[in-house]
């Protein structure tokens, strides 16, 4: 048997990863932001509610290194929201949707563990072209 070493070996580099939680009330966008960024472009059709979590994992590319981000889309309507709050253990940022005349986005914000990074998306645009752009802002947000 043989065995292969060599000395300049380079260290191989993995991609870091982040879970990244989406919630907010039903019907403000989140199912819709994630397949956005999934798909690279618009979503088409009437949204749907989701139903406990979907979770999708989106490569992003800026000027450093590519990142990661695992995003657990989690249910808005209260009736199918699964195992809740258990969807948001080990999540290293949040996501938070919202519509600005209402104050129910408040509620994740101090529910939130306090290690999680935040963002709160307010009257998202589902019909915002840019999504190059919102994809350097989240680029930009993990870390």
């Amino acid at each position: 048997m043989f065995c292969f070493y060599r000395e300049n070996q380079e260290e191989i580099m993995q991609t870091p990863e982040y879970k990244v939680i989406v919630v907010g009330e039903s019907m403000t966008g989140k199912s819709t932001f994630v397949h956005n960024m999934f798909y690279n472009r618009k979503r088409r059709g009437n949204p749907r509610c989701t139903i406990g979590v979907d979770v999708v994992a989106v490569d992003f590319h800026g000027p450093g290194e590519k990142k990661r981000a695992n995003f657990w889309d989690c249910a808005g309507n209260p009736l199918f929201a699964g195992l809740g709050e258990s969807y948001w253990e080990g999540a290293t940022h949040a996501l938070i949707f919202g519509v600005s005349h209402r104050t129910q986005y408040r509620y994740y914000l101090n529910r939130l563990p306090e290690i999680v990074r935040r963002k709160v998306i307010l009257d998202y645009d589902q019909d915002n072209n840019n999504i190059q752009e919102l994809k350097q802002e989240i680029y930009d947000f993990l870390e």
